[in-house]
């Protein structure tokens, strides 16, 4: 009997451990972190200098606030909290971004344009 119970939490054990397995290796790979990073080096670069690449997001942006679900390094900005980092970003509107986009970044006048192009 007591062998029966072992076996049985074993293989309890070893569903749970597999379902989390799986859970983390399909979960997407947000790449929050890269934008700030980017977005960093932009804020000290000279005028005009510009960048386009492709993110794997999962932000909420607007006029000099970025919002992640995560916590991330605000690297070269102000902080807010774990999650909310002050930089000197310019959208056209505010945007809840999740999964794959292309942005152009684009210092001009001090502060940095997103766009999508």
């Amino acid at each position: 009997m007591d062998d029966a119970i072992v076996i049985l939490l074993d293989v309890i054990v070893s569903t749970l451990v597999f379902t989390y397995w799986l859970a983390v290796f399909n979960s997407p790979v947000h790449e929050d972190a890269a934008l700030i990073r980017d977005l960093c080096y932009l804020a000290n670069s000279p005028e005009g200098t510009s960048l386009r690449s492709e993110y794997n997001l999962d932000l909420y942006i607007e006029n000099g606030l970025i919002v992640t679900r995560v916590p991330v390094s605000s690297m070269c900005f102000e902080r807010l909290n774990e999650t909310a980092i002050l930089a000197p970003v310019v959208v056209e509107r505010a945007m809840r971004i999740g999964g794959k986009i292309q942005l152009l970044l684009l210092k001009k006048n001090g502060k940095i344009l997103v766009r999508t192009p």
